[in-house]
């Protein structure tokens, strides 16, 4: 006759433990389904597994037995950002039969507003099981910004917090989406400059008038030393330019018309502490201009000085 056995042990177990299972009587051999020779097997995870067992006869038979692994039916889902004023619900109902968080509460249903480490142990049946989460809070960004204008260019500094993304409206149809942006306009005058911030948790705004052009020529005069001559000037003549104390080996020179559009560029180079130079303007229409004086090397003006051409 063909040998008989029952396997005999636990057929259910909690996911992440194990469980030994053998038959009930001793044999020559022993084939289990997955491969093992050993009498008794040890799984750590759930299925169905066959024995062939042959006894001193060389007679063989087989027989299997079910193995249920008991997994968890909730989950955390990990790690989450929580937006300021937002509730985040963890509803075990269901899921288990006894519930205990790492803060003492015993409740399967959970409404979370604060950011915190988060760990429950639930009993289900047989078995407990533990999941955490890690809430992280984060408010909608902060948003503002601050320039600087030198004629038609203007640089931005962003001062925004808390922002992933940004996008900048220069003028209709104009965008950026730099952190700090240098822009050029095209024509004298005021503009709305938007700024947006975006994040996980939405968006900011904000806004700012912007004056460009002769306005920003003019907010740039300073007493730097510098003298014009004469002036007014004639269109046919010379204007000279006299400066007391010369910062760096190179000056530069910008006239701009009453519009803020340059009208004139050019670099003087100086071996001395002061310096003395005629600027050719005969090409020049009669009018009022504005002289800026530049260090190239400091990235600064020295001096703005308003003159007058006539015919």
């Amino acid at each position: 006759p063909l040998p008989q056995t029952s396997i005999v042990g636990p057929t259910r177990f909690c996911a992440g433990g194990e469980v030994a299972v053998a038959p009930d009587k001793i044999f020559s051999d022993y084939r289990w389904s997955n491969g093992s020779r050993n009498r008794t097997l040890v799984v750590d995870e759930g299925g169905i597994f066959t024995l062939t067992i042959t006894d001193e006869n060389n007679c063989s038979n087989s027989t299997s037995i079910e193995i249920e692994e008991i997994r968890p039916r909730f989950s955390l889902s990990g790690d989450t950002v929580l937006c300021s004023g937002d509730v985040l619900i963890i509803d075990l109902e269901n899921k288990g039969e006894v519930f205990l968080w790492n803060d003492g509460s015993e409740r399967a249903k959970r409404l979370i507003t604060k950011e915190g480490s988060y760990l429950v142990n639930v009993t289900d049946g047989l078995c407990n099981f533990t999941d955490s989460l890690i809430i992280s809070s984060i408010d909608k960004p902060e948003v503002d910004f601050e320039f600087k204008v030198d004629n038609f260019e203007v640089d931005f500094t962003n001062l925004s917090l808390d922002a992933d993304s940004f996008l900048w409206i220069f003028e209709p149809h104009e965008y950026s989406n730099d952190t700090n942006p240098v822009y050029q306009f095209a024509e004298v005058g005021e503009y709305n400059v938007v700024l947006k911030a975006y994040n996980l948790c939405g968006s900011s705004a904000t806004d700012k008038d912007i004056s460009v052009g002769s306005i920003s020529v003019l907010d740039h005069q300073q007493a730097g030393g510098v003298t014009v001559f004469p002036n007014p000037v004639s269109s046919k003549g010379v204007l000279n330019l006299n400066l007391e104390s010369v910062p760096s080996n190179k000056i530069e020179l910008r006239i701009y018309n009453n519009l803020g559009q340059m009208m004139h560029h050019d670099f003087i180079n100086s071996s001395n502490s002061s310096l003395q130079t005629g600027i050719n303007i005969s090409q020049l229409a009669a009018g009022t201009y504005f002289l800026q004086v530049h260090d190239p090397a400091n990235h600064s003006v020295i001096d703005t000085k308003q003159f007058v051409i006539i015919k």
